[in-house]
């Protein structure tokens, strides 16, 4: 990313105290360490790929894409891609003993979207 390009994850996720977050700024300054994508189906190839490799550039060290309508979890890092289906276990060398199904990420996500849908 150039100095002039702001992303802004769905979640970004900060390890350590790297980075002094101010929660009344948004956005916030700084790469996240794991920034969180949740694809939409008018998304682009292309521009889904620009944008992992404008948040690699910049210094994050990974990606998660989730496609909610494929059943998909993408996890993109310097080392390369990883795809996860169903019930594989999405975990981060960066967050230990963090391990939770790929099922269980999307099952809470499509309720979370048909709370929101109600509002």
């Amino acid at each position: 990313m150039t100095a002039s390009t702001v992303r802004r994850a769905d979640v970004s996720v900060f390890v350590g105290n790297r980075v002094q977050i101010d929660p009344g700024a948004i956005p916030i300054a700084g790469v996240p360490d794991i920034a969180v994508e949740v694809l939409s189906p008018s998304e682009a190839a292309i521009d889904v790929n620009r944008k992992v490799h404008q948040y690699l550039d910049a210094g994050c060290r990974e990606i998660w894409l989730f496609d909610a309508d494929n059943g998909d979890v993408f996890v993109h890092s310097a080392q390369g891609i990883h795809q996860l289906r169903d019930h594989q276990a999405l975990e981060s060398p960066l967050l230990p003993g963090f391990s939770v199904s790929v099922s269980e990420l999307l099952r809470i996500g499509r309720l979370r979207s048909r709370e929101i849908e109600k509002v």
